[in-house]
């Protein structure tokens, strides 16, 4: 009986053991699977990160770009304002030169008729005093005459 006891035992033992190895084996599988899965979210999380990344590189890029276009433009916006700003200063000066040199050819004018009009107005009075007083003028012209073949008879060239 003894064997007996020793070989159910040693079945009980080896089932036990078999049993033992199988849960062994299943836990194993387990922690083989957790494992996978977990390298597997490893690697989904790193590529997602990687293609973000990616896609904040590119965005960056464009950003750049943007700002570089914008840049660009607001660059030759000045340009050009600093350029028209020079063609209107230039516009000006040029016409401030010529309305200086009108300005002066109106006064030289101005002065030139003034004084037309002033030897006018001479004349004009020379003609009033002479209607004014006709015997006088005609006595002047008499008496210089007179004073002419006098100083022929007296012998001069005065």
């Amino acid at each position: 009986m003894v064997t007996r006891k020793t070989s159910a035992t040693t079945a009980a033992g080896d089932q036990a053991q078999d049993v033992a190895a199988i849960i062994l084996q299943h836990e194993q599988e387990r922690k083989r699977r957790t494992k996978k899965r977990a390298a597997r979210k490893v690697r989904r999380a790193e590529k997602r990160h990687r293609e973000t990344m990616a896609k904040m590189q590119e965005s960056l890029d464009v950003i750049k770009k943007c700002v570089l276009a914008i840049s660009t433009v607001m660059v030759v916006a000045l340009l050009v304002g600093l350029y028209v700003l020079m063609q209107v200063r230039n516009q000006v000066e040029h016409v401030r030169t010529e309305a200086q040199q009108i300005k002066q050819q109106v006064e030289i004018e101005a002065e030139r008729i003034k004084d037309e009009v002033e030897r006018i107005k001479r004349e004009a009075e020379t003609i009033r005093e002479k209607i004014r007083h006709p015997m006088q003028t005609l006595g002047g012209a008499v008496g210089r005459q007179f004073d002419d073949k006098v100083g022929e008879l007296l012998g001069g060239d005065e």
